[in-house]
């Protein structure tokens, strides 16, 4: 009796979110009236107004290009970075092509050496990129004194905008 109580109230949940999403698309809640766009097209056309048509493309085309060069130089940074890791566990005579295989029931219980040299490479990598990134926020924080947050901010648009063109 219960398993069908609890099939019944899974139904009903399903079809009461169902009926729930369907009615607000209904009540205009999509992409065209939405007033976040209404705002953002009205914001657009006084700048266009303001500084012409032909200034405003130009600033769209320089920031997406910043852009692009941005989420570039962070994919060739976190390129350099894998293959410096890949070549420091082929030093410790780890493959760093399939890093899975190692973990599995029957490689540990064959060689449990390699993958306690390969917890150790990646204490050392979470350790040494704990360092780096200690020393260049004290870094930051020395140069832009009480400007810090303001620094720290943009970092975290500057990954924001990554996540998004990627």
């Amino acid at each position: 009796m219960a398993p069908l109580r609890c099939k019944l109230l899974c139904l009903l949940l399903l079809v009461s979110g169902t009926l729930g999403a369907q009615a607000n698309r209904n009540r205009g809640h999509d992409k065209q009236n939405n007033s976040f766009r209404k705002a953002a097209t009205g914001f657009y056309q006084t700048v266009n107004n303001v500084f012409g048509e032909e200034n405003v493309r130009a600033v769209q085309k320089f920031f997406s290009r910043l852009t692009e060069r941005f989420v570039y130089g962070v994919d060739v940074l976190v390129e350099t970075l894998w293959r410096i890791w890949t070549d420091l566990l082929e030093v410790l005579g780890i493959d760093a092509s399939n890093l899975t295989h190692y973990f599995s029931p029957a490689a540990v219980a064959n060689n449990p050496t390699r993958v306690l040299m390969l917890v150790v490479a990646i204490l050392l990598a979470y350790w040494f990129a704990s360092l780096l990134l200690g020393f260049f926020f004290y870094l930051l924080h020395i140069v832009f004194g009480r400007f810090f947050w303001l620094v720290r901010v943009s970092l975290f648009a500057l990954s924001c905008i990554y996540i998004t063109e990627v």
